[in-house]
């Protein structure tokens, strides 16, 4: 006897009800960007008052060595050298500034009536703690340190061709290397901290509107099966 299974697709109402993702509650938002801003206004005074220290270096560096330049004739690659590097760091440190030292300040410079302001003020907040726990971090990373390593080897050889010392070569890529590490050990690294505090409060896993999961399902049934999707 030939036995027949009918495959029946059963496809309840249930299974196709899309899931509305719920707005978030502006009472929220706020909590969640007044937060931010604390966290980021936290950081700010420290990181500006060493910001402010490592651009007066390396003014202070570029200024000596381009007038030493000029007084010793015998250190003078040396000296141009040195006034160059200090220049590309002080370059570096005003056009890619630390993000706690304006952050804040152009958060507080954003509007917050309306739910779309809201909206894109806590996006912008939290992207500014993103973005300044990354800057740190690569700051702290060796590949943060790479650039600077090549730099300060190349000025080491500029010195060794022209001045025909190694023993400056090796000294000025040395001395060079420390600052770098000095400088990376000594940035303020609260904001990675702060980041991490927000996420924790707001961003861990149940924290959020989670995607609904989908599923497929077979069920034997008298007549056969039932398969179906379920989400």
């Amino acid at each position: 006897m030939n036995t027949f299974f009918i495959i029946s697709l059963l496809l309840s109402s249930s299974a196709f009800e899309q899931e509305i993702e719920p707005e978030e509650n502006p009472d929220q938002l706020i909590q969640r960007i007044d937060f931010a801003e604390k966290l980021l206004e936290a950081e700010r005074s420290p990181t500006r008052r060493w910001f402010t220290i490592l651009r007066s270096v390396y003014a202070g560096a570029a200024a000596m060595n381009a007038i030493l330049a000029r007084i010793d004739e015998e250190g003078k690659v040396a000296h141009n050298t040195h006034a160059v590097k200090a220049s590309l760091g002080l370059i570096r440190a005003l056009f890619d500034p630390y993000v706690p030292t304006y952050a804040s300040e152009q958060l507080r410079a954003m509007p917050q009536t309306t739910q779309e302001e809201k909206e894109a003020k806590l996006t912008k907040a939290e992207e500014l703690l993103e973005k300044g726990s990354r800057q740190a971090v690569h700051r702290l990373s060796w590949k943060g340190r790479i650039l600077p390593a090549i730099v300060h080897v190349l000025g080491g050889l500029v010195i060794w061709h022209y001045q025909e010392s190694w023993e400056r070569g090796l000294i000025s890529t040395a001395v060079g290397q420390t600052v770098t590490e000095i400088t990376a050990r000594t940035q303020p690294s609260g904001v990675i901290k702060a980041w991490k505090t927000y996420q924790n409060k707001f961003l861990r896993e149940g924290a959020l509107p989670q995607e609904p999961e989908v599923s497929f399902f077979i069920i034997p049934t008298p007549l056969g099966v039932q398969a179906g999707f379920q989400f």
